[in-house]
């Protein structure tokens, strides 16, 4: 009798799913070596078992504002027309020189749900905000520089310091941020 070639790849997505949150685990809990090694052969396997507080990481990329995509495009339509229409050289450098500022300071810009802190990662720079620090999250449209890419912002308030944010969805990402904050806790 031919088995079905289906019925193969159903055995191997089985598979994964049951070392699939070990996986994530050991990426989590900063593996060192082969993780891909038979799951028995690690002596922290019990210890995955038994840490209650294992939450695998969650990323949120960064709201985008209409109005901030309107002005880059036409920006990048005014060096297009100078460097092509007007044959300006300057232009090009200048084109060239925005790019690499908005890779550098903006872009990435995205949140993850680490298992002890929130790391918020903006360009090249990057944030750790521990869950223990946070005093208070709210709402807020402050347009004071921070790393967010929208002016429909989260205001988080830790130790003495206040960071603003741009999750898709402020209230879920509060909701998250919480249970973790509850889960640390116990």
């Amino acid at each position: 009798m031919r088995r079905l070639p289906g019925a193969w790849g159903t055995r191997i997505a089985a598979r994964f799913l049951q070392a699939a949150p070990w996986v994530l685990y050991r990426l989590g809990h900063g593996c060192s070596g082969n993780f891909m090694r038979s799951r028995e052969r690690f002596s922290d396997t019990e210890q995955y078992e038994a840490d209650q507080n294992f939450l695998p990481p969650v990323t949120y990329k960064s709201r985008v504002d209409l109005w901030i995509v309107l002005l880059l495009v036409l920006i990048y339509a005014g060096i297009l027309y100078e460097g092509i229409v007007q044959e300006n050289e300057l232009a090009w450098v200048f084109g060239i020189f925005l790019t690499l500022v908005l890779r550098l300071t903006a872009l990435p810009c995205r949140y993850t749900l680490m298992p002890d802190h929130v790391l918020v990662r903006c360009g090249v720079q990057r944030w750790e905000i521990p869950y223990k620090e946070i005093k208070s999250m709210r709402s807020s449209y402050n347009p004071a520089t921070a790393p967010a890419l929208s002016l429909r912002r989260l205001e988080i308030r830790h130790g003495p310091q206040l960071t603003l944010i741009s999750p898709p969805s402020p209230s879920e990402f509060a909701i998250e941020v919480r249970a973790r904050m509850r889960r640390q806790r116990h």
